[in-house]
C-alpha cells in the first residue's frame, strides 16, 4: 500500500506542518524526530535525505542552504495533498492489477477481482487527496505537539 520510504515523508511533511512559519527545520532537528518516531531502526541520514530530495523536486518542500538552513513546506499546509506527498516518493498509484496476466488483462471488463480492487484503490486514493499536510500535522500531534519536542509558538493577537 504505501512505503516505508513514503511513511518517513509523511512523518517529515507532519513535522514540517506542525512548526510551519518564517524559519526552516534544519536537517538535524528533522532527522532527530524521526529517529524518535522509528526508534526501533537506524536511520541513515542519507536515505532520509534522499526521501527529501524527491519532496523537493515534487515541489513539496524547499530546502535553505546556510548558517539558518534546512527545511521548509513549499507551500502553505492547508496546500499540500496527502496523495502528493505518497505520489513524491512511491510514483503515481497503479491503475491496473492482475495476478494472472502480465500487462493489460484481457477479462479487464468482467474481472469481479479488479472491480474491487479498482474500487478500493479508488477510494483509498480519494482520501489521500482529501488529506493535508495540515489535518495531518493535526491528527499526527494535536496540540500536544511531538514527544520530546517544544510546542509550535502561539500567535497572540495584537491591539
Amino acid at each position: 500500500m504505501i512505503s516505508k520510504r513514503a511513511r518517513y515523508a509523511l512523518h517529515g511533511v507532519g513535522f514540517l506542518a506542525y512548526y510551519h512559519g518564517d524559519e526552516p527545520l534544519s536537517f538535524k532537528e528533522i532527522l532527530r524526530y524521526l529517529r524518535a518516531y522509528s526508534n526501533k531502526l537506524t536511520l541513515s541520514p542519507g536515505y532520509i535525505a534522499r526521501v527529501f530530495q524527491d519532496l523537493a523536486r515534487a515541489g513539496i518542500v524547499q530546502s535553505t542552504v546556510g548558517r539558518h538552513g534546512g527545511y521548509s513546506l513549499a507551500r502553505s499546509p492547508d496546500k499540500v495533498r496527502v496523495i502528493d506527498i505518497v505520489s513524491a516518493t512511491d510514483g503515481a498509484p497503479v491503475e491496473t492489477c492482475c495476478l494472472l496476466s502480465m500487462g493489460e488483462c484481457s477479462n479487464r471488463s468482467t474481472c469481479g477481482v479488479n472491480a474491487i480492487i479498482g474500487q478500493a484503490q479508488r477510494s483509498f486514493h480519494d482520501f489521500l487527496a482529501s488529506e493535508t499536510a495540515e489535518s495531518l500535522a493535526d491528527k499526527m500531534f494535536g496540540v500536544a505537539g511531538p514527544p520530546g519536542f517544544p510546542k509550535r509558538p502561539t500567535t497572540t493577537p495584537q491591539n
